[in-house]
C-alpha cells in the first residue's frame, strides 16, 4: 500500500510533454511541458476565468434579452405601470369602503369615522381588505334598510311619491357648460367662478368630504328618500362628514381641483336610490 500511494505521488510530478507537430512537415508548433498538477491547475483556472467573463458578459450587456424568460425593457415598464394602476384602485377600494361605513355609523346613530385621517395614516390596518370591507359594511347596510322598511309602511307609502314633489335648491350661481345626458353624461357641470359659495341642495348629512385624485375636493351629502347629491372639484371643503346641513347652506367652495377638470366649475350629481337623475329638472339656476 505504501509503495501504492508513493508511486501515485510520484506520478502527480512526473513531467509530461504535450507537442502539436505539423503533419507534412513534422515541425512543431507547440510544446508543453508540465506535470498533471500544473495541467489540472492550468485547466482549472481557464474554466473560473472562463466562467467570470461570461457571467460579466451576460449581466452587463444586451445579451441578457436572449436568455428564455429574462423580461424585456418594455415589459418591465408595462409590470411598473399595471402595479401603480393596482394600487390607485385599492386606494379607491379603500375610500369607497370607508365611505359605505361611514353611512352605516351614521344611520345608526353613531359618531361617524374621520375620513382624512384614516387616509394619511392607512399603515396602520396593513391587513385590510378594501373589497372585503365594502361587502361587509353593504351587507349590514342592508340589512337595516330591509329590517326598517319591513315594518314601516307609512315610509315605503311615502317613498313610492317619488320625485314629483321635489325642490332643489341651486348649488351655485353659474351658468350650464355641459348639461346632463343619460348616457353620455349623466351629470350636470356649472361654470362658476373660482372660490364661488357652493350650498347644499335639501337638508342633510354630510357622508363624505375628502380629496381624491381625479375629482379633488369632492363632497357627499345624503338626504331623505334615498336622495344623495355629490359636489366635485372643489377649491376648499367647509363641512366635515356628520355634520347636519340646510337648503342653501355653503359647505364648500368652487375650485378647479383634480386631474378630471380643465377650468373652474361645480361638477354636480344627484342620485335617486342608486341610480343618476337629471338635477336641472327640480332646480331653477
Amino acid at each position: 500500500m505504501n509503495k501504492e500511494n508513493k508511486e501515485k505521488k510520484r506520478d502527480l510530478f512526473r513531467k509530461y510533454r504535450i507537442s502539436v507537430i505539423d503533419d507534412e512537415s513534422h515541425r512543431f508548433l507547440f510544446v508543453f511541458h508540465g506535470t498533471k498538477w500544473k495541467i489540472l491547475v492550468g485547466l482549472s483556472l481557464t474554466l473560473l476565468v472562463f466562467t467570470i467573463f461570461l457571467s460579466v458578459l451576460i449581466i452587463y450587456t444586451p445579451i441578457r434579452r436572449l436568455i428564455p424568460g429574462y423580461p424585456s425593457a418594455q415589459t418591465r415598464h408595462l409590470a411598473a405601470q399595471n402595479a401603480r394602476k393596482v394600487d390607485s384602485l385599492e386606494r379607491e377600494m379603500w375610500v369607497w369602503s370607508l365611505q359605505f361605513s361611514n353611512v352605516q355609523r351614521i344611520l345608526s346613530g353613531q359618531e361617524p369615522l374621520k375620513m382624512d385621517s384614516l387616509l394619511q395614516d392607512r399603515r396602520l390596518t396593513p391587513d385590510f381588505s378594501a373589497t372585503d370591507a365594502y361587502r361587509y359594511e353593504d351587507s349590514l347596510l342592508r340589512d337595516k334598510i330591509d329590517r326598517a322598511e319591513r315594518f314601516n309602511l307609512s315610509e315605503i307609502r311615502s317613498r313610492d311619491l317619488g320625485l314629483e314633489a321635489l325642490v332643489l335648491f341651486p348649488p351655485v350661481k353659474g351658468v350650464v357648460s355641459e348639461a346632463y345626458d343619460e348616457v353620455r353624461h349623466p351629470y350636470l357641470d356649472l361654470a362658476v367662478e373660482e372660490n364661488s359659495v357652493v350650498s347644499s341642495v335639501m337638508d342633510g348629512t354630510v357622508i363624505f368630504a375628502s380629496w381624491q385624485d381625479d375629482t379633488g375636493y369632492t363632497l357627499y351629502i345624503q338626504h331623505k328618500d334615498d336622495l344623495i347629491s355629490v359636489y366635485k372639484h372643489n377649491a376648499k371643503l367647509i363641512k366635515k362628514v356628520g355634520e347636519k346641513v340646510t337648503a342653501g347652506m355653503p359647505i364648500a367652495m368652487s375650485g378647479n381641483t383634480g386631474k378630471l377638470t380643465t377650468a373652474p366649475h361645480l361638477h354636480f350629481e344627484l342620485w335617486y336610490r342608486g341610480s343618476p337623475i337629471d338635477p336641472i329638472k327640480y332646480m331653477k339656476l
